[in-house]
């Protein structure tokens, strides 16, 4: 089913999400889509960490498979992934804390140090000692990541996800590559100046491609050139 609201009339969704990006203060759409996509690929690097664990390590593997999930959806820019996605984040949020309330406080008590990935002292009987405290660490970071995950997934969907029609389409940057600015206006007339005339006056411009003062035509008296004498021509 999709998602959106009817125009007019807004479902609990849109309400929830405007209500929860107001916090952000981000106004236009592509800025929260790049700030996404660092959340994204540093929450790719904690969960591949995180799974190196060989126990409890499995919420690092659905958290790896949802976050590659969000990256196509917004590689692909489709409006129905990325309204999914952001109800998902929430249901991982969810996760995190019944993960976080049900192991947490075991893994914190575990006597193998952060560095260890899977050895335990044989004398112990805990039988959380073999899992690191390194898994706990990356599990906090990735709830962490997740709360600004939300506030930014949510001011996404407050802005429409750059419109329905494509990604993009609200954001004022995007508006100006696709409708750009018109035209300046031709040149003004221009208007010279000439000595003995009213400065209100208008003197039109020249029109063509010749000279705009063609030079007087030079007088026979002032002529530099001498036509040939009259006399009879030369003998036979």
């Amino acid at each position: 089913p999709d998602c959106r609201a009817s125009r007019g009339h807004p479902n609990t969704m849109d309400v929830i999400a405007r209500s929860i990006g107001g916090f952000v203060p981000i106004y236009d759409y592509q800025t929260a889509k790049e700030y996404s996509e660092l959340l994204l690929n540093a929450q790719v690097v904690v969960s591949v960490f995180g799974a190196l664990s060989w126990a409890f390590g499995g919420i690092n593997m659905i958290t790896f498979g949802f976050t590659l999930f969000a990256i196509v959806a917004l590689e692909a820019g489709s409006d129905r992934l990325l309204r999914m996605y952001t109800i998902f984040v929430t249901g991982m949020w969810i996760m995190d804390v019944v993960w976080l309330a049900l192991w947490g406080t075991h893994l914190h008590k575990a006597s193998v140090p952060w560095y260890n990935m899977g050895l335990s002292e044989p004398s112990t009987t805990d039988k959380f000692a073999t899992v690191p405290k390194f898994l706990l660490a990356m599990q906090s970071i990735t709830f962490i990541i997740r709360h600004l995950q939300i506030l930014l997934w949510s001011k996404m969907w407050d802005l429409d996800f750059g419109g329905a029609g494509g990604p993009g389409a609200n954001d004022p940057y995007h508006n100006m590559e696709a409708h750009p600015s018109i035209p300046p206006p031709a040149a003004p007339v221009q208007y010279a100046h000439t000595p003995g005339v009213g400065d209100d006056a208008y003197v039109p411009p020249s029109s063509g491609p010749g000279p705009a003062n063609p030079p007087a035509a030079m007088s026979p008296a002032a002529s530099p050139y001498k036509p040939p004498a009259s006399g009879p021509g030369p003998a036979q």
